[in-house]
């Protein structure tokens, strides 16, 4: 299984990863991706992995019941940078494959 490191703990595997957010430009353009965090926070589904203010969350499916089908992770890492991360995963993985082939 390959990794997407959201920081400094935790990393989450790169098929689960939904969407990844810059935490700014989504708390203050949308009321309703505020109250979505805000909900997560108070349902126990959040988890951070930022020593310092997070720049970003990173939205990923966990499969572990119904009510807790998702997880929120704040990560220090700019949007960027994971997107970034990911990018090179799944670049990785098409040349990884096309050896195969």
């Amino acid at each position: 299984m390959i990794y997407l490191a959201a920081g400094q703990r935790l990393s989450i595997p790169i098929k689960d990863v939904i969407g990844i957010f810059d935490l700014d430009s989504a708390t203050l353009s949308s009321a309703v991706t505020k109250q979505f965090l805000k909900d997560a926070e108070k349902n126990g589904i959040v988890e951070n992995d930022a020593q310092d203010i997070p720049k970003s969350f990173i939205l990923y499916k966990t499969g572990k019941g119904a009510d807790k089908d998702f997880r929120v992770c704040y990560s220090g890492l700019s949007s960027s940078v994971l997107l970034s991360r990911a990018q090179e995963i799944k670049r990785t993985i098409s040349q990884d494959t096309e050896t195969e082939s």
